[in-house]
């Protein structure tokens, strides 16, 4: 077992608590640890500053990092990978994470021994704070291409049992499997264990997990409820990127999300300056610990709320009150409205029953599509139909066009992903 693992943990579990003073500090060395690191070691970085005619020493406080130019994962794609990581890491002991992104364009992040270290630290924080025992076992349910070769070192003495099952399995067999192995701990996308938990419902079986992680993709409160109400088991949401790893989780309290501010600076920006609390922001960040491939100011394409509440759970972490989604994942009304994804969550379709799986597209300003897929009492509820696009025509008007299709499957997008809402118009916050 990594030594370094033992001490992150160790730090990790005393500056939960710390003052917020304290904790700006910490990030404040960290933030410009890293920029020195960046300046002086990667090619990508050493061409930016120096175009911005920034020199590490202009950070002196948090707020400084405003004076750097943001990041996109456009000028990531398109950047050789020898520019974008330190010129002295040695790539055999590094990870490599990969993310297709939006675009289809893969996208390489590398990630150094370290820093594995630091995010296996991150996740023993969250997972003990919301209740899990070491003795309990866990079922994941992920992506084929994350699928573990091996065990984990703490797996093989009994600690933490971990199975692995295939995003693309039967939702039948996942189940099965689940059944079977009766998991203490279910963890997945959120889509896929709201699938389980409908599964459940249709046909009236039963799974008792005590703890539920669910992450990757936006949870609406419909969705939470379902998973809840169906496993009688308590749920906790998960922001994690390919990027920055766990970002933020929610604690017993459920006041929101905390974030990581020992690993990753987030910042919340709207036209360009930041938002005040309780204001939706695009999410920008900057890996605190990865060496091998710093991202500085790098636009996720996330947008959420940070709020100056504090969680009555005790912890000092800050919170985000909320993570919207996508900016891809915003819609636009014909007289140019920006609308949030969150308003279809259920809605239109917050009093019906029979519907699986839903998906929003919208392709011109004046067109909508609902893709549903649902039981056959609720294909003939042409009332429920009719009902839902006058309820769209109250947001977006009733110029806008609203056709409903019917399908078998949704399929998941070039991420993995089950996005509900898909724009392809574009809408930038910053």
């Amino acid at each position: 077992m990594s030594f370094k693992l033992l001490r992150y943990h160790y730090q990790l579990q005393q500056s939960k608590k710390l003052n917020k003073e304290i904790l700006k500090e910490i990030q404040l060395r960290r933030l410009k640890e890293i920029i020195s690191h960046a300046y002086l070691n990667v090619p990508f970085y050493h061409e930016k500053f120096e175009k911005a005619k920034i020199k590490p020493e202009d950070i002196k406080t948090l707020d400084d990092l405003e004076k750097i130019p943001l990041t996109t994962k456009a000028e990531i794609q398109s950047t050789p990978l020898n520019y974008l990581v330190s010129r002295y890491v040695n790539l055999n002991n590094c990870d490599r994470s990969l993310t297709s992104g939006t675009t289809g364009m893969p996208l390489t992040i590398i990630i150094d021994r370290d820093y594995m270290d630091f995010q296996v630290a991150l996740f023993a924080r969250t997972y003990f704070e919301d209740g899990v025992k070491l003795w309990h076992k866990m079922m994941r349910i992920v992506d084929p291409l994350y699928l573990p070769k091996k065990g984990d070192w703490y797996q093989k003495i009994g600690l933490m049992k971990t199975k692995y099952v295939s995003l693309f399995e039967p939702i039948e067999k996942q189940f099965s499997i689940a059944k079977k192995y009766k998991p203490d701990i279910l963890r997945g996308f959120s889509s896929q264990i709201a699938l389980l938990a409908y599964h459940a419902r249709e046909n009236g079986e039963v799974l008792k997990p005590k703890i539920i992680f669910t992450s990757a993709e936006y949870l609406d409160k419909a969705s939470r409820n379902l998973i809840e109400s169906t496993f009688l088991s308590q749920l906790f949401d998960l922001y994690i990127s390919t990027e920055f790893g766990l970002m933020a989780w929610e604690c017993k309290a459920h006041s929101g999300y905390h974030t990581n501010i020992e690993s990753v600076m987030i910042e919340f920006v709207k036209d360009g300056e930041p938002v005040t609390d309780g204001e939706s922001g695009e999410i920008i960040c900057t890996n605190l610990v990865n060496r091998a491939m710093p991202l500085i100011r790098y636009d996720l394409g996330d947008v959420g709320i940070p709020t100056e509440e504090e969680c009555t759970c005790g912890s000092t972490l800050p919170l985000i009150r909320l993570v919207e989604g996508r900016t891809g994942d915003f819609l636009v009304t014909p007289d140019n409205r920006i609308i949030s994804p969150t308003i279809f969550f259920p809605y239109p379709f917050n009093d019906v029953e029979g519907i699986k799986q839903f998906r929003i597209i919208q392709e011109k300003k004046d067109k909508l599509i609902i893709q549903l897929v649902a039981d056959e009492d609720f294909k003939r509820n042409e009332l429920a139909l009719e009902k839902a696009r006058k309820e769209i025509w109250k947001v977006f008007g009733e110029n806008m066009n609203v056709e409903f299709q019917f399908l078998d499957k949704i399929k998941r997008d070039n991420e993995r992903k089950y996005r509900k809402i898909v724009s392809k118009i574009p809408i930038h916050l910053t």
